[in-house]
């Protein structure tokens, strides 16, 4: 299943963790909304469901809740610690304000509550077998896949009339529920924050991302504007995200600090270049190279550098160089352009991004 988002930094149980798992690895058709928050509710200020999945059969909300699960004179608890109300109710309250604030009218619907640690609970109206995904239905992709089917096929015997959803209505579902934007409001008129623009990840940026990550070696070209800078730090993001160790690196200072202001977590290491030949570090360290304006970085020197202290080196490892082609930035009296013959030799995957979304007429 598709992922949305396909990494998450910061999961809130162990047990989250491993249903993302489950679900990523999946070969059911559809999507998967992880953390779907519900600003509307009858009784709650705000309620969030864990997993939102998307499939031709329409939604499945489900609730996960991880560690030992009992109920007491109708009380439930996780790990003997009480909950406010039973997450049978918990899912099925919040998956009906779901579908009436999106108005999903003759969208089918359904909801479950998945326990990965837990054995059956007994069966009775309120929980029966099929809304339980246990311990044994989450123990590989494929047992949980099987649990989902049955699942979908227990909600539609219990549905009046159930039509189908295609590929289309399951899309335009998604852009309903969560849609694609990474936006920043400019903060006011003071000349300290001038620098502020109107930031937005385009279409174009987000399946880039999704090419970046299928393969070892990008070479991403773009004209100022397209968003590089800021496509490297998300990938710094998700491959750190993925425990890999990431190596960060510009010729520009202040575009070095910059960056590093955003890649305030672990894993990922960010370093102007001459930091790097002038200081000695340990060979062979980073899992991953991301390379921002790397054509201010074409010169064999750099290359050697960026060679040893990268797994596998330039030619077998894990590396994205962006760089501005149409040479807006400018060139070093250093720059040997043979360079880029010398990154394509290593069966590099070339991507284009061609849409200006920093210089748009709205923003100009």
């Amino acid at each position: 299943m598709k992922m949305i988002p396909a990494h998450v930094y910061r999961f809130p149980s162990r047990a989250e963790r491993h249903v993302f798992s489950l679900l990523d690895h999946s070969t059911l058709d559809g999507y998967t909304l992880h953390s779907l928050n519900i600003a509307s509710h009858a009784w709650k200020p705000w309620t969030e469901i864990d997993f939102v999945c998307l499939t031709s059969f329409g939604l499945l909300a489900l609730e996960v809740k991880g560690g030992k699960i009992s109920r007491h004179e109708g009380r439930w608890f996780t790990n003997e610690k009480p909950l406010k109300e039973s997450p049978f109710d918990q899912v099925r309250t919040a998956i009906y304000e779901l579908t009436n604030c999106i108005k999903a009218r003759g969208v089918s619907f359904g909801w479950a509550v998945v326990m990965p640690d837990s054995a059956e609970l007994p069966a009775t109206s309120e929980h029966p077998r099929e809304m339980q995904a246990i311990h044994s239905d989450c123990a590989t992709p494929e047992t949980f896949a099987k649990w989902l089917s049955t699942l979908e096929e227990y909600w539609i015997t219990k549905l009046h009339s159930h039509r189908l959803i295609d590929s289309r209505a399951q899309s335009d579902l998604v852009k309903r529920l969560r849609p694609n934007f990474d936006a920043a409001v400019p903060l006011g008129r003071q000349a300290e924050l001038l620098d502020q623009q109107i930031m937005q990840f385009t279409e174009e940026q987000f399946a880039r991302l999704d090419d970046i990550e299928e393969n070892e070696q990008i070479l991403c070209r773009g004209g100022a504007g397209t968003g590089k800078t800021f496509l490297a730090v998300e990938v710094a993001k998700r491959e750190s995200a993925l425990g890999r160790s990431v190596l960060v690196v510009a010729r520009s200072r202040p575009l070095v600090d910059w960056i590093a202001d955003r890649l305030d977590i672990l894993g990922a290491t960010v370093h102007a270049v001459d930091q790097l030949t002038s200081t000695p570090m340990a060979e062979d360290q980073f899992d991953v190279l991301v390379v921002d304006e790397g054509q201010d970085l074409l010169s064999l020197r750099f290359i050697e550098c960026f060679d040893t202290l990268l797994k596998g080196g330039i030619a077998n490892g894990r590396w994205r160089w962006f760089m501005d082609d149409q040479h807006q930035a400018g060139f070093h009296d250093d720059t040997d352009p043979a360079v880029i013959e010398l990154l394509l030799e290593h069966g590099v995957t070339l991507q284009r991004l061609r849409v200006n979304c920093r210089n748009t007429r709205q923003i100009v």
